[in-house]
């Protein structure tokens, strides 16, 4: 099953391993590092998750890739990239670093050292490529590649004595970002807020009404104006 991006360690294992099967399936078919699905027509073995048995597959290369711990950053308060005003929808980013590490797994020493370093810089050329279409913010700015080393408990089955393991760790960080929904109010998710507790269910205070009024306006000389102003009909209690 393909891991969704929000799994940020199996998602950059995923990646990784898809993009070097894809680049030693575009080798020629009679180079050594030549991978096919079939693993019985393959020239490597490509896979993810350690530990990796490669009993069946020696004296073929192979190359496992893995992931080691990754968290959070908290590059802001509270993560809070944009929020609605009016809805009050909140827009929260941060960014994962990780680490991950290719094992390369040769017959002899020398061939180790190779196809662990023809990992790191294929990786280091395309990371622009795993960048804008693989989903990490970055990745392999900074890389280390081990000297080599017995395959331990990486390969197991690997029982040649001359087998050696040149491990490349490789750093990345990936873009975490999540919405955040508040619950709408009830006056836009139930007819209920409406049909019941009516306005006029309620008690009124009494209407105080005001029958007729009459002013006039005067000076010193005498009244200059009058106005009047009748009731109208009784209100309804509607």
């Amino acid at each position: 099953m393909i891991p969704a991006i929000e799994e940020h360690d199996l998602w950059a294992r995923h990646v990784v391993v898809c993009f070097l099967q894809g680049l030693c399936n575009k080798l020629p078919l009679d180079h050594p590092w030549h991978w096919e699905p079939d693993i019985n027509s393959s020239g490597i073995l490509i896979a993810g998750g350690t530990p990796l048995d490669v009993g069946r597959t020696l004296p073929r290369p192979a190359i496992a890739v893995d992931v080691g711990q990754y968290q959070a950053a908290n590059i802001a308060m509270d993560q809070l990239r944009a929020e609605d005003p009016l809805t009050g929808e909140r827009l929260h980013v941060d960014l994962v670093p990780g680490n991950l590490t290719v094992y390369a797994l040769g017959g002899v020493e020398t061939e180790a050292r190779r196809l662990g370093g023809w990992a790191a810089r294929e990786i280091r050329y395309h990371r622009r490529l795993l960048q804008t279409e693989g989903g990490f913010h970055q990745i392999a700015n900074t890389l280390a590649v081990a000297p080599p080393s017995p395959p331990g408990q990486i390969f197991q089955g690997a029982s040649d004595e001359r087998a050696r393991m040149v491990a490349v760790n490789i750093p990345w960080y990936s873009q975490w970002g999540w919405y955040v929904k508040p619950i709408a109010p009830e006056s836009q998710t139930s007819l209920e807020y409406i049909q019941t507790a009516r306005a006029r269910d309620y008690d009124r205070p009494h209407l105080v009404r005001l029958n007729d009024l009459r002013t006039g306006f005067m000076n010193s000389s005498g009244l200059l104006q009058t106005a009047g102003m009748r009731s109208g009909p009784e209100p309804t209690n509607e």
